[in-house]
């Protein structure tokens, strides 16, 4: 049994993937198709996820926020650093 796909774009991005596919000459429903076989097959997706960081990029954001660490914990109340979130981007004391 078939199903039906919805997809909501960009009318832009539309035209230009149709003239794209139109000159590799497939249709919209193949190449939707194709996505979906490879995926099945492989479990991925033929390009970068660009919402997904690799595994490398994670590694670079934990040794960054690793640089941020404190030796000993902040000894601040959140009203503490409310307060000192304001001074800091506003320079308005708060208390």
């Amino acid at each position: 049994m078939d199903a039906i796909v919805t997809v909501r774009l960009d009318k832009d991005v539309k035209e230009s993937v149709q003239e794209t596919l139109r000159g590799l000459g497939i249709t919209p429903s193949r190449a939707v198709q194709l996505l979906y076989d490879y995926i099945v097959k492989t479990g991925s997706l033929p390009f970068d996820n660009d919402d997904k960081p690799s595994s490398d990029e994670i590694e670079r954001r934990l040794a960054a926020f690793g640089l941020f660490q404190l030796d000993e914990p902040l000894q601040m109340s959140d009203d503490e650093i409310r307060a000192a979130y304001i001074k800091e981007r506003y320079d308005f004391d708060v208390g």
